[in-house]
């Protein structure tokens, strides 16, 4: 195995209240491999801890706390053609933060101040949930936002889309693939979807994109997710 870095997950980015958002982790962990990358999630991503990034010699990405497997990356294809979400219907579709599993989750916590802000809700008509997003300059480097964002972006709306049939049971991120379409820009607006999928006991699967205000698309994913016990 060859170290390719060391990263640590800054609190500011956590999902749960004590690790990190999926979206985000998985973003930083593919953003060591070219082209579209599926990453699972082993363990939850510990927080303010050094961990390793690894590579295998058949190329498989591995994030490492010491001896423990916390995630791996592969390359894999991902072709995804989203519905069509005007943004005026996304500004519509914008929950409140009732019912909410993580309320302090940086992509999609109602009570964060200096997360994403992504609240997507049901959009009238339709079997998807939406949310306008507008990325800030601290999400990017030369205008470009960070594909570590663009990934957050792509993981939550997943997760919502299924809010009203957990029931009330928690659910966490356990694998999403994803493909970069193009770049995201500080200040333009764009569209945050997800979409139910299917189920398979605690399994939920569903997909999401972004998508620029002029209706380009700038990435798509595909999402597992677990329900918890409580």
């Amino acid at each position: 195995m060859l170290t390719l870095d060391e990263i640590i997950i800054d609190r500011r980015f956590r999902g749960p209240p004590d690790s990190g958002n999926g979206g985000y982790v998985g973003g930083y962990l593919a953003s060591f491999l070219d082209g579209p990358a599926e990453v699972t999630l082993r363990l939850p991503p510990p927080l303010d801890t050094p961990l390793q990034v690894v590579q295998s010699k058949s190329g498989t990405l591995e994030l490492r706390n010491g001896e423990q497997s916390v995630a791996y990356a592969v390359r894999t294809e991902l072709d995804l053609e989203p519905p069509k979400v005007s943004y005026e219907d996304a500004v519509r579709a914008v929950r409140s933060a009732e019912n909410h599993p993580f309320p302090m989750c940086f992509v999609c916590g109602p009570e964060r101040t200096d997360g994403l802000g992504i609240l997507p809700g049901p959009v009238a008509g339709k079997e998807m949930i939406a949310a306008p997003w507008t990325p800030g300059r601290d999400l990017a480097v030369a205008q470009r936002v960070l594909p570590q964002f663009v990934w957050a972006a792509l993981d939550c709306p997943g997760g919502l889309a299924w809010l009203d049939a957990a029931e009330g049971h928690p659910f966490v991120l356990g694998r999403l693939a994803v493909r970069l379409a193009s770049p995201v820009v500080v200040g333009e607006r764009y569209i945050a979807v997800g979409w139910k999928v299917g189920r398979d006991g605690r399994k939920l699967f569903s997909r999401t994109a972004l998508m620029h205000i002029s209706g380009r698309v700038c990435g798509v994913g595909a999402a597992t997710w677990f329900l918890m016990q409580n």
